[in-house]
């Protein structure tokens, strides 16, 4: 079956922040998310996975630094 590919940094502080999804082909022709998904006339309903794999995730980098929700959240004076 077809899944994404979650792509995304992540920060010292923890958090995790998507820079890219991307759809990942399984090249099965009876899948009907595949980009080789059959083009002759067929039961489609009845013969082909509709439903995609579970996403993957995949941490594209290590930032040595907090993300920007807590480096700027510091600086943030909320009102009481």
């Amino acid at each position: 079956m077809c899944f994404l590919l979650i792509s995304y940094e992540q920060f010292t502080c923890g958090h995790q922040v998507v820079v890219k999804r991307q759809k990942v082909s399984c090249t099965k022709s009876n899948c009907a998310r595949s980009s080789h998904h059959r083009t002759d006339p067929h039961d489609c309903l009845g013969e082909c996975v509709r439903e995609m794999a579970p996403d993957r995730p995949f941490v594209q980098s290590w930032p040595d630094q907090h993300c920007d929700v807590c480096y700027y959240g510091a600086f943030i004076k909320l009102d009481e």
